[in-house]
């Protein structure tokens, strides 16, 4: 959707992933072990947000290694 803000997109995308795997952490997970992926998951995509949003990059590479 962001022609020339790819990280903006990919940081949009992961919005809507946190949310779907929070909805199956809090709601819809019919068991335990499933309930706990879904949060790891979660937390995962939060901290990729967080990581893209400061670094401007969705591949999370080193600022000046490519």
């Amino acid at each position: 959707p962001f022609v020339n803000s790819y990280w903006l997109t990919a940081k949009m995308l992961a919005l809507l992933a946190y949310i779907g795997f929070g909805m199956i952490a809090l709601n819809y997970g019919r068991s335990r072990p499933l309930r706990l992926a879904a949060l790891c998951v979660a937390i995962g995509c939060g901290a990729y947000m967080i990581a893209t949003a400061l670094q401007h990059n969705p591949l999370l590479a080193a600022r000046g290694a490519l």
